[in-house]
């Protein structure tokens, strides 16, 4: 089988496992929609930044190919990159969550400093969206601490993003204490888990106190904390980080480490 043969065959079996769990309307695949996918499998492959591909695939009929070709623009590297980083940008408020999540994710690996106040406006919507915001903020690092520390005081109706903002702390130097320790009372485990664990990446006094005294609570049989609703629990790609009925376990091994 030739390279152009592998790429479509592919094409055709990511495109359908993308398509697997989307809405009825959405997992139409046509011809030219796994044209437009392989054509971006090519492009990342390759590393080389072609704006006649992106552009065709962000107007995609296929929501999979849209998600895709954002996602794309940051494999083949910012310098190449850069012709599109303000579509990027732009999609974060296109409709449509997976290709806004896309967006997000994207210009965090990108680390585009840039990005900063677009990502913090993609905090206020949809979770999908939020989450990968809040992660790529902490992957752009301390050029974006004021905005993670502002995001954590202001705090997130979704726990998953308050999850994700707390993990982005974590990158931050110095590790912003005081707003993390004030996620020990959060309700949800796993927010707590991931409070223990930036706490755990810092050697300040307070930050280790508090660490301290939130084990004691649990060794004194803290009561059970509700069931994180971060991931519906019938969701087998749920990630171990935010599976609630190990957090308990999990920040005990943050206080071991500390």
């Amino acid at each position: 089988m030739n390279k152009p043969t592998k790429l479509l065959a592919i094409g055709y079996w990511l495109l359908a496992t993308a398509c697997a769990t989307a809405p009825p309307g959405n997992a139409v695949l046509s011809e030219e929609n796994v044209g437009e996918y392989a054509a971006l499998l090519r492009m990342a492959d390759a590393r080389v930044l072609d704006t006649a591909v992106i552009d065709r695939g962000l107007a995609s009929t296929a929501t999979a190919v849209r998600a895709e070709a954002a996602r794309a623009v940051a494999q083949v590297g910012r310098a190449k990159a850069a012709p599109r980083i303000a579509a990027l940008r732009s999609l974060l408020r296109g409709i449509g969550a997976e290709v806004g999540a896309q967006a997000a994710y994207s210009l965090g690996l990108l680390r585009d400093t840039a990005s900063v106040p677009d990502l913090v406006e993609a905090l206020t919507w949809s979770a999908p969206v939020a989450r990968e915001a809040a992660w790529a903020l902490g992957q752009i690092g301390n050029p974006a601490r004021a905005a993670i520390v502002d995001a954590l005081a202001r705090g997130h109706q979704d726990p998953g993003t308050r999850l994700q903002l707390l993990l982005a702390s974590a990158k931050l130097s110095p590790v912003p204490a005081q707003a993390v320790v004030d996620y020990f009372d959060d309700k949800d485990p796993s927010v707590v888990w991931a409070a223990a664990y930036a706490i755990s990446r810092t050697r300040t006094v307070a930050g280790v106190r508090a660490l301290w005294s939130l084990g004691d609570s649990l060794v004194a049989n803290r009561p059970v904390l509700p069931a994180s609703d971060t991931v519906a629990p019938s969701d087998p790609m749920r990630a171990p980080y935010i599976d609630p009925e190990s957090a308990p376990y999990r920040i005990r091994a943050e206080i071991a480490r500390v």
